[in-house]
């Protein structure tokens, strides 16, 4: 099975994000376009504002959390991770790339502010933005089974449960079986059977992609990292990502919204999960979608969880537009050279 072209992968995640769209319009147009607007002109202008807040906080906690990370192996600013961590975000924001393109630019601005190989710098970026993800694993599944313990729907509980026992066991699992990936990475034959769906290039050799391999996975799965460190890693990286839930729960108390917290943080963290795994370009969409749908089934109003949504995604895609964009511009002018392959 050869892997899809670069061009077919553009044009099948351009489609999702406007499917995506197009159910939050068609949504919106449900409940009434004016019924929406009613809610969000109504809201409290102060926490609209404040909510910005923990937007910012998280960006400046997760690059804090990547320069941590990136000081095991050589010495970097907190500016210049800061700097990496916004332009990063705003290219996956704006390019239908996955993530990759962020987390490659992010490889390259840390490469060039410390000499850094590109392919280590770039294994420093992926395993950064895993441990986020199993970071956010984390919080979900203490924070569902929480919410299995208070929820009035008994159905709504169990599905909690369930998804809360789920992301702990994904967690687990990998922190059980990391040293067996790694273990199997260097295994060459192994290698050659994936070679194709690698993203360092078709025409490196077995052997010189099988180095660039362990040097990209080497931060998340190899001795770079100990058990201890990549468990504080996640555990910072679901505090970034605890920051938009008291930003989301900043915007409800700015619509006179009584929703829970532990209601908004698991819409949160589950809306966020659904949008990555559905959406691209920084969920656009897809996330919105499922964020409403999880309130509205969580008891929350539906105008009133539609009106949250739109004003915290704006917040979030404002804040990331014009940080990330000052951020990219300070790179204005600079060359790089996203071919991993030529790893000086």
């Amino acid at each position: 099975m050869k892997p899809i072209s670069k061009r077919l992968r553009i044009t099948i995640q351009l489609l999702i994000v406007a499917l995506c769209l197009a159910a939050v319009w068609w949504t919106v147009r449900k409940m009434g376009f004016q019924a929406v607007a009613e809610v969000a002109l109504h809201a409290h202008l102060g926490w609209l504002c404040l909510s910005f807040v923990p937007i910012v906080l998280r960006f400046v906690v997760w690059s804090a959390k990547w320069q941590r990370m990136l000081r095991r192996t050589t010495d970097v600013s907190h500016g210049a991770v800061f700097r990496a961590v916004l332009a990063g975000a705003f290219i996956n924001l704006v390019t239908p790339t996955a993530k990759l393109g962020g987390g490659i630019a992010r490889a390259l601005m840390i490469h060039k502010a410390t000499g850094l190989r590109k392919s280590v710098a770039y294994g420093w970026s992926l395993a950064d933005q895993l441990t986020n993800s199993l970071g956010n694993a984390s919080l979900l599944a203490i924070i569902a089974i929480i919410g299995f313990t208070v929820m009035d729907d008994p159905q709504i509980g169990l599905t909690l449960l369930i998804i809360g026992f789920a992301a702990a066991l994904v967690v687990y699992v990998f922190l059980r079986l990391r040293g067996f990936f790694w273990t199997t990475l260097q295994n060459a034959t192994w290698l050659n059977r994936i070679r194709g769906w690698l993203p360092f290039g078709s025409s490196t050799e077995g052997s010189a992609k099988s180095g660039l391999a362990i040097r990209v996975m080497g931060p998340l799965l190899g001795p770079e990292n100990t058990h201890g460190q990549i468990i504080s890693d996640m555990a910072l990286g679901s505090l970034s990502f605890a920051s938009l839930c008291v930003a989301n729960a900043m915007v409800f108390k700015a619509l006179g919204s009584e929703a829970s917290l532990l209601s908004i943080t698991n819409g949160v963290i589950l809306g966020y999960f659904a949008g990555t795994l559905v959406g691209t370009m920084g969920g656009i969409g897809a996330t919105e979608f499922f964020l409403v749908q999880i309130y509205t089934a969580m008891g929350v109003e539906p105008t009133v969880a539609m009106a949250a949504t739109l004003l915290h995604r704006a917040s979030y895609y404002g804040a990331t537009l014009l940080l990330g964009g000052a951020a990219v511009l300070m790179e204005t002018g600079s060359s790089f050279d996203t071919n991993l392959e030529k790893d000086s």
